[in-house]
Parts: C-alpha cells; sequence; structure tokens
C-alpha cells in the first residue's frame, strides 16, 4: 500500500498520543510520517498539536457524516483507533467510513482496534481461564459478549469490519505503564488512579488477593502497533478479523510489590501516612476512592488476568521491558510523573461513566 494515509484516533490521549509521537519519530520504516494524521475532540488540543508540528483535525467521533468526511477528504486507508474501547458506534462510524474509502478507491483498507485487557479478567466473567491469542478469541469473547463491554465492541468490531469488507485488527493492551510519549497526555490508567486513591486516602491500600497481571512498557506497545503497520503498508497484511487478535503481553506483575513501593515513594515525600500498606476496609470505599465503579475497581485491581502472546512475535515484536523487576525498579518514577502531570481527568473515569449513564 504505496503512501497509504493512516489516521489515529484518540491522538491527544495517552495511547494515541503516543502512537501519534512514536510513528512521527520513527526511523528506518516504510511508513511516511507525513501521512499520518491525528483525530482530537477540541480545537485547544488542535492548536496544541499543530504548534508541536503534528498534523491533526478536529472530529466528533460520534457524528458518522463527520467521520465519513474527514476518512473521505484525507484518502484514509487505515484507522488505528485508541480514542475508546467502550464505545460501540465510534467503532461503526469509523468501519463504514473505511467501507466507503475502499468502494472509493478500490484500495484495501484497515481498522486497527485498541481493546483491553480488563475484556480477559476473571471478574470480568472471563471463564475460559488463561488464553492466548493464538486460541480462537473471537468465538470465545461472542459468548460471552453481552456480560462486558469490552467484548462485546471487540465483537462489533470484527463483525462490522467483515461487513464493509475492511481488515480488522485488535490490539489487546494489558496494562500499560511509563511516561507516555505524546503531548497531550502522558500518563496511563493504572498508577495514576491509584496514586490519586492514595492521596485521598493519605494512605496506600491494597485488596487481599495478590493480584497477577500482564503488563507492558508503552514504548513496547508503540513498537507492535509499528510492526502491524509496516506490514501493512508493506503489503504484507496478516491475517485479520476473527484471526486478527494481538495481546500485547511482554511480562507479568504482582500487584502487590509494586504497592508496597508505590507506598515507600509517597511516604517520601510524606504524602502518606505510612511507609506500608494498608487493607481496603470494603469493596465501597475502595470504589469510592478510585472513582469508578466497584466492578471496573474489582477487574482492574483485585483479579486475575492470564493472556499470553503468542502471535506478535511473527510480526518482528521484540520487547525490551520483559522483567517485572525492570518495572518495580521504576515505581519512584511513576509516582513522580503523577504528581507532576496529572490533571484528575483521566479518560477512563469519561469513558466508562459515560457508557453506564
Amino acid at each position: 500500500m504505496t503512501h497509504s494515509k493512516i489516521l489515529v484516533t484518540g491522538a491527544a490521549g495517552y495511547v494515541g498520543g503516543s502512537v501519534l509521537s512514536y510513528l512521527k519519530t520513527l526511523e528506518s520504516s516504510s511508513i511516511d510520517a507525513g501521512s499520518v494524521i491525528g483525530a482530537v475532540r477540541s480545537e485547544e488540543q488542535v492548536d496544541a498539536l499543530t504548534a508541536a508540528r503534528f498534523n491533526v483535525q478536529q472530529v466528533n467521533l460520534s457524528d458518522e457524516q463527520a467521520v465519513a468526511e474527514l476518512v473521505l477528504r484525507n484518502e484514509i486507508d487505515v484507522v488505528v483507533h485508541c480514542a475508546s474501547g467502550l464505545d460501540r458506534d465510534l467503532v461503526v462510524n469509523l468501519i463504514h467510513a473505511l467501507g466507503k474509502r475502499r468502494e472509493a478507491s478500490g484500495k484495501a483498507t484497515y481498522f486497527i482496534h485498541t481493546s483491553g485487557g480488563s475484556a480477559f479478567s476473571e471478574v470480568g466473567g472471563w471463564s475460559n481461564g488463561p488464553t492466548s491469542d493464538t486460541d480462537q478469541i473471537f468465538d470465545l469473547e461472542k459468548a460471552l459478549a453481552d456480560s462486558m463491554p469490552l467484548r462485546k465492541v471487540d465483537v462489533a468490531v470484527t463483525e462490522e469490519a467483515k461487513s464493509a469488507g475492511v481488515t480488522s485488527y485488535i490490539v489487546v493492551p494489558p496494562m500499560v505503564y511509563g511516561r507516555g510519549l505524546g503531548l497531550w497526555n502522558k500518563l496511563s490508567v493504572c498508577m495514576p488512579l491509584t496514586v490519586r486513591a492514595s492521596l485521598s486516602r493519605r494512605a496506600v491500600y491494597t485488596f487481599p488477593q495478590d493480584s497477577v497481571m500482564p503488563a507492558v512498557h508503552v514504548s513496547d506497545l508503540m513498537a507492535l502497533y509499528a510492526r502491524l503497520l509496516e506490514k501493512i503498508v508493506q503489503n504484507d497484511a496478516p491475517a485479520g478479523g476473527e484471526n486478527g487478535y494481538y495481546f500485547a503481553v511482554a511480562h507479568k506483575i504482582h500487584w502487590w510489590p509494586t504497592l508496597d513501593r508505590m507506598a515507600a515513594a509517597l511516604h517520601s515525600r510524606g504524602l502518606v501516612q505510612q511507609r506500608s500498606t494498608q487493607m481496603w476496609p470494603n469493596d465501597e470505599e475502595a470504589a469510592e476512592a478510585y472513582g469508578l465503579p466497584g466492578l471496573f475497581v474489582q477487574m482492574i485491581f483485585n483479579s486475575r488476568t492470564e493472556i499470553r502472546s503468542g502471535k506478535a512475535g511473527a510480526l518482528g515484536w521484540e520487547p525490551t521491558w520483559t522483567q517485572e523487576d525492570q518495572f518495580l525498579q521504576i515505581i519512584d518514577d511513576e509516582v513522580r510523573d503523577v504528581l507532576e502531570l496529572d490533571t484528575g481527568k483521566g479518560s477512563v473515569l469519561n469513558n466508562v461513566n459515560k457508557q453506564l449513564k
């Protein structure tokens, strides 16, 4: 796909902004940085990113006509969707627009969807045990779609794309950490939420179960997106659709040691009263502190998610952050970034609350 145009949604967010920045600075790549466009929500974001020499456009992704006009006007062939894994309408609008682009140009079009590891958590209703992206994930998700919004949207991606003649992929990031590469939002989800909750209670709290989470550093996640995009633009696109899942798992982490390091980092700054962690008195208080519905708190912080990457290596993906110790050694940096950069307006809160209304 010579001279393919790529649209990155959520380009002011943590993942989307990192994708936009990573592709712009990627060296020795078949991806033309000048052909990458970011989609953002506000005029303020347009001004800030344009001043930093990013090609961005403001669009309401809920407006089907506006999305179609954006895709057709800019001759977009590939969409990397990072704006929300919970909103089916956005997915449908983007895929339908790519279908129109395919009909107009006669070229293949591609939709890369960003989902989330919580779709495969025990608390989230995943009853299939340890799972690899080499398994029949689509069939497994479809059987359980109605019990979890992330799964329902994943299924919609595959079905809508097939109907529109668009090749789809679903990238599943687990817990992502590290300072984001984008200009607007450099903070992930899990660490800022936990630091916020700890500051509000002047203590770091944990649950009775030591959760084990799959994880990936943001730079390694970006490398996976880039490898998939490179395959597409080199006319070597891997199988998509029902076989298009990629679990971006580089290693596992244990939550108790993570919180121990966080407590030490916050205590050294005088921000919590004790250097050691405490146990949440009840689930309701934890939900209040995190500012999320109780089910989401349990899925993210008090559940086992056992997924592993089996296909990304075939793309040439070689993560560099592959050990839990590497993660634990930068917990103080993670805390510092939250204290310096947090606005208290994480997109995860907005997306979850929107879907619950």
